[in-house]
């Protein structure tokens, strides 16, 4: 089963409908919570699309050095 992918705000509409025309299933963090995820917590959207079975993705490089989101 291909992945499915779980894509931050900060990526844009762009890259979600590049990546849909390429054959790919893409969620975007504001098409699943409420006010386009504006409030949402990086740890919280990206233990829900874990827990979904979604790769996540950010370009936001900042993530992979703050412990609440590498302990998820």
């Amino acid at each position: 089963m291909p992945p499915e992918f779980f894509l931050d705000r900060n990526l844009g509409r762009r890259v979600a409908e590049e990546l849909r025309v390429r054959g790919w299933t893409v969620h975007r963090i504001g098409e699943v919570f409420d006010g386009d995820a504006q409030d949402v917590p990086d740890e919280e959207w990206i233990l829900h699309g874990l827990a979904q079975g979604w790769v996540p993705l950010s370009k936001d490089g900042r993530i992979k050095t703050r412990d609440r989101e590498i302990l998820r």
